[in-house]
């Protein structure tokens, strides 16, 4: 199984989850792959280092991919879509705002993240709604501990067929249709 994460990396987006995660899919016997696609904050580079060295500790740095900050996004895309799932185990929950959920909601495949802050928070975005509410998304409460993270990676995986994606260039035509007719209303007014 191969988990991917893409984006930045600090402390709310939990990256001992990802690896915690990891090693719980191994203790079950399950041969899995992280894939990581982006990096730490330049500023805090002992981040890295805590990371790799977490990952040695747990006995999953064999399993770990991390390819970094990929510029080019034909690459970048390319390689996400290598993915079996996608682990994004936010503190503050799944919202509309994450970019790195913006982006992997563009491939049709599973994904695992945290129970969204507010029960409306798609509701003003129909197609993230319909990715969040496929069945081949599981959304864990944000205190999930690894092993139940472990769950919802393989449940999510077994649903793998009816994944959707989403057309993110389709949502800012629709984002820039709604800002003018915001805006002919005012001139009427």
């Amino acid at each position: 199984v191969v988990i991917a994460y893409f984006g930045v990396l600090y402390a709310s987006k939990r990256p001992d989850v990802l690896l915690r995660t990891t090693r719980a899919l191994h203790q079950r016997g399950v041969k899995a792959r992280l894939l990581i696609c982006g990096d730490f904050l330049w500023d805090k580079p002992r981040d890295r280092e805590a990371f790799l060295a977490l990952a040695s500790e747990l006995g999953v740095a064999d399993w770990l991919d991390f390819r970094g900050r990929i510029d080019d996004e034909g690459e970048l895309m390319a390689t996400l879509s290598a993915a079996d799932v996608f682990l994004l185990p936010f503190t503050d929950g799944i919202s509309t705002r994450r970019g790195s959920f913006q982006a992997v909601s563009q491939l049709a495949i599973p994904l695992v993240s945290t129970e969204a802050e507010r029960q409306d928070e798609f509701a003003l975005a129909p197609a993230l709604k319909a990715k969040i509410e496929n069945p081949a998304t599981v959304l864990c409460p944000v205190d999930a501990t690894p092993e139940r993270f472990a769950d919802a990676v393989l449940a999510a995986q077994a649903r793998k067929t009816e994944a959707i994606g989403v057309d993110l260039a389709r949502l800012w035509d629709e984002a820039a249709l709604a800002h003018l007719s915001f805006y002919e209303q005012l001139q009427k007014a």
